[in-house]
């Protein structure tokens, strides 16, 4: 072994661990261009049980699919340290080694950094191991159970998705809003459907929220409305579950425009530009109108929910002007009286303020 190209391998190693990942794919580069000086001395290297590169090692043999460290890959896979576990099953993954046998067995680990490279793997696996990863679901660590929920986003049997549904109660209230997501991607409407109402009615408001949120991407007609509109207008909600509930019946055009502008009275303004949202999206002249009013009347409020809606309200009238009317003489007012319909526009996100 050369000894000078193994100190350069141990710079570029050392170079590779504290780089991001565009720097990653340099040094990943300037080994591959001379990996006939590098083989040696990076075998070398996964063969010491406590190299201070060993991590870096592992992981640039994996971004080259490196074959000559098949064999130490499955025994780095079950090393005491875990972050070397970690990284040798990326790597293994990345080679393509792993069998199923393998896979499920990193799905036993009791380390997260390992369990959530497990995890990445099973995207591999040929017979998907659904029992294993739901009830990674309930992990301790948030990091694994967002690692579950991901790797669940793929092609399932509809007993699969069924055992999702039946799951989702026992999920911690902070992947649960995830895993609605993930939930609403099977090819059946109407399942989807009953799964999000029932979730309509659980106890934690970032589930309720993430369902309507989930309504809201799917942009379906709403089969059965009623619970959403109750929402919308029900003032023990969280103004998050509100929101969502007004932005179900925007994306989905679930609700008689009748019924929202006999709302509007009754709404306080930090719903009610919500509401007003609603009626732009159907192209009618009371939304712009609601939206002015809560942006004139509450531009410089000391409230700082009603300062929240002004300012939303000024966000939408901006991207249906295309341009800033209020520091215009007659201002917003102005516009609106000289406006014959409402343009056709995609209103922006109401979540950036």
């Amino acid at each position: 072994m050369d000894p000078a190209a193994a100190e350069r391998l141990r710079v570029l190693l050392c170079r590779f661990a504290m780089s991001d990942r565009q720097d990653r794919g340099r040094v990943v580069h300037e080994i591959r261009g001379d990996l006939e000086s590098f083989r040696s001395p990076l075998l070398e290297i996964l063969a010491i049980e406590d190299e201070e590169t060993l991590v870096a090692a592992i992981a640039v043999s994996g971004w080259l699919r490196l074959q000559d460290a098949t064999v130490p890959m499955y025994r780095l896979s079950r090393h005491a340290r875990a972050d070397v576990r970690a990284s040798a099953i990326d790597a293994g993954h990345a080679m393509g080694i792993w069998s199923d046998d393998e896979v499920l067995r990193f799905l036993e680990d009791e380390d997260a950094t390992a369990l959530v490279a497990g995890l990445r793997a099973v995207e591999a696996i040929t017979t998907y191991p659904m029992k294993r990863v739901l009830r990674l679901l309930e992990h301790g660590a948030r990091t694994v159970r967002d690692a579950a929920v991901n790797s669940l986003i793929r092609d399932h049997s509809r007993e699969d998705w069924a055992r999702m549904r039946e799951r989702i109660r026992k999920v911690p209230h902070s992947t649960r809003a995830i895993l609605v997501e993930v939930l609403t991607k099977t090819t059946d409407p109407s399942e989807s459907q009953a799964t999000l109402h029932r979730l309509l009615e659980d106890s934690a408001w970032n589930s309720c929220a993430a369902a309507l949120r989930a309504f809201a991407t799917r942009g379906e007609t709403i089969e059965r409305v009623e619970p959403i509109l109750e929402i919308a207008v029900d003032r023990g909600r969280t103004n998050s579950e509100r929101a969502s509930a007004w932005l179900a019946l925007e994306k989905t055009g679930s609700a008689k425009t009748s019924w929202i502008r006999e709302q509007l009275s009754t709404l306080p303004p930090e719903t009610r530009v919500y509401a007003a949202r609603c009626l732009v999206s159907r192209h009618e002249m009371t939304g712009v109108e609601e939206l002015v009013d809560i942006r004139e009347r509450y531009w410089n409020s000391k409230d700082e929910a009603r300062a929240r809606a002004a300012t939303s309200a000024n966000r939408v009238l901006i991207e249906l002007a295309k341009g800033d009317y209020g520091p215009v003489a007659g201002g917003w007012p102005g516009w609106f009286d000289s406006l014959q319909s409402v343009p056709h526009r995609e209103l922006p996100s109401p979540w950036a303020f």
